[in-house]
């Protein structure tokens, strides 16, 4: 089931710290008064000087709060630092405003352009202005997870020592184990949908009458092609064709910037210039594929933090998808796959259920044989498979 990557790692006896990682976490949510419409109120007072606040922070819209953790060692202290920043955030709300539990906005005015633009500085806004201008209106408003997850450097070089003959660089070794998390997420992103969808329909005034719409209830439009997608090439193949396909269609016209490159998962460099990954290495990954969870007031339970958590493991440790010469086809199919269980009613088993039930038992497999974290091995991880397999 491992490969030389997932054997080293139980040789050398460091599966626990393999089976954790360096996570921040960011949650949009959107600001909305007692009546469930959208605020008018600013940024909250008692949060400070809105350009200056590095953890919570307003995205495309004024409305839409997004709370940012500080990067943690381990994914649970990111989960505490949630918990006090979403208290924060909550406690500074004026007494008429509340948190709008679900991915896709409340009921819209017909005018969206009276929704205000997040107050962020002049070149920040003209590029919000300049984006909302070349989409659709409401494209920018449904809100939800995004994990930044980066692999323990203990763990990085404890590999890099048996595995160096293999690779030019150590850079080189970094960007092979960073590709295969993000093909792993990448191509897996419809079993996340199925099992965290939770963005069923869209509340008026978000679709125009005469747009193309769903006709019923969904898993998720948030994950769909209705959500908030780049109209782009993908390229998956390795960090330097990732780079390099961002660049050209920066080149043609058909993004901004890397910012506007809204995939599921998008491989980062600290500094913020992607062609220093291709030298340096990657420093982090970032995880875009999660709807708000309305049934907790964190936007996102403990529960998917660890199934994210082995998931990372997971792909880290067992062989690629499939060779390099077809993983681009292997996503296309993943992302065909995804749009298809987004569609899905979410009240009906999904048609790839064998698929779902084969991996999740891989997975759980993988999950015994970490040492220590017994919730996630016993608890959560069970239920799901129970309950994907009744469906």
């Amino acid at each position: 089931m491992f490969d030389e990557i997932g054997q080293t790692i139980f040789n050398n006896e460091i599966v626990a710290s393999a089976s954790d990682f360096n996570m921040g976490i960011e949650v949009e949510t959107i600001r909305v008064n007692s009546a469930g419409q959208l605020t008018k109120e600013p940024y909250p007072k008692l949060l400070g000087n809105q350009r200056k606040n590095h953890f919570i922070k307003t995205d495309v819209y004024q409305v839409q709060s997004e709370v940012i953790t500080p990067t943690a060692r381990k994914s649970f202290d990111a989960m505490h630092y949630l918990m006090a920043l979403n208290d924060t955030l909550r406690n500074a709300l004026e007494p008429n405003e509340l948190l709008w539990p679900l991915s896709m906005p409340p009921v819209l005015p017909q005018d969206k352009s009276t929704i205000p633009i997040a107050n962020v500085d002049p070149k920040q806004r003209a590029y919000y202005e300049k984006w909302i201008k070349t989409r659709s209106d409401t494209q920018g408003l449904p809100v939800g997870v995004h994990l930044n997850v980066s692999i323990n450097d203990d763990v990085l070089k404890t590999v890099w020592q048996s595995q160096r003959d293999q690779y030019k660089s150590y850079a080189e070794f970094v960007n092979y184990i960073y590709i295969k998390l993000a093909q792993g997420f990448s191509y897996y992103r419809w079993l996340i949908t199925y099992l965290f969808g939770n963005s069923p329909f869209a509340e008026n005034n978000y679709f125009k009458p005469d747009e193309d719409q769903p006709s019923h209830e969904v898993r998720s439009i948030r994950s769909s092609h209705y959500g908030l997608t780049s109209d782009v090439s993908h390229n998956y193949r390795s960090v330097r064709e990732y780079v390099d396909n961002i660049e050209q269609n920066i080149q043609a016209g058909k993004l901004f910037s890397e910012a506007e490159y809204h995939t599921s998962v998008r491989l980062k460099s600290m500094s913020g210039d992607l062609t220093k990954m291709v030298k340096d290495g990657t420093d982090y990954i970032e995880l875009r594929m999660l709807d708000l969870d309305p049934t907790t007031a964190l936007g996102v339970r403990t529960s998917a933090v660890r199934f994210f958590r082995i998931l990372l493991s997971y792909f880290m440790m067992t062989p690629m998808i499939t060779t390099p010469d077809k993983i681009n086809l292997k996503l296309d199919q993943g992302r065909a796959m995804n749009e298809v269980v987004a569609m899905e009613s979410p009240t009906q088993q999904t048609i790839y259920h064998h698929e779902a039930r084969t991996f999740l038992i891989s997975y759980n497999y993988l999950a015994r044989r970490f040492n220590g974290d017994q919730n996630t091995k016993k608890s959560w991880i069970r239920c799901r498979i129970v309950w994907i397999t009744r469906g």
